[in-house]
């Protein structure tokens, strides 16, 4: 699991990049931005290993890379950083 995600596995052969994470709790729920390098795995085999892996801890799928549980929204983004891809987990309260 991530460190500050700790009901979100984190997928064998990601490294998760736990210096770059920020948390808060507000009143109105978390807000967390978690991140991993990919190493050799594939934007589509992270999302197909996600889209399989989250329901069972409760999170419905809404489109490409966006998931919803009670009052949350999650979202996977990749960013490419110096020719590596890295994965961006966002959990945001939902409005």
């Amino acid at each position: 699991f991530f460190t500050s995600l700790h009901d979100v596995p984190l997928m064998e052969g990601l490294n998760e990049i736990d210096t770059e994470a920020t948390a808060y709790d507000k009143p109105n729920g978390r807000i967390i931005d978690a991140f991993a390098y990919t190493g050799s795995l594939s934007p589509n085999a992270i999302m197909s290993y996600y889209n399989s892996t989250l329901p069972q801890f409760g999170w419905g799928k809404t489109d490409n890379g966006t998931f919803y549980r009670e009052q949350e929204i999650m979202r996977i983004s990749f960013e490419k950083h110096e020719g590596a891809h890295i994965v961006k987990i966002s959990i945001r309260p939902s409005l």
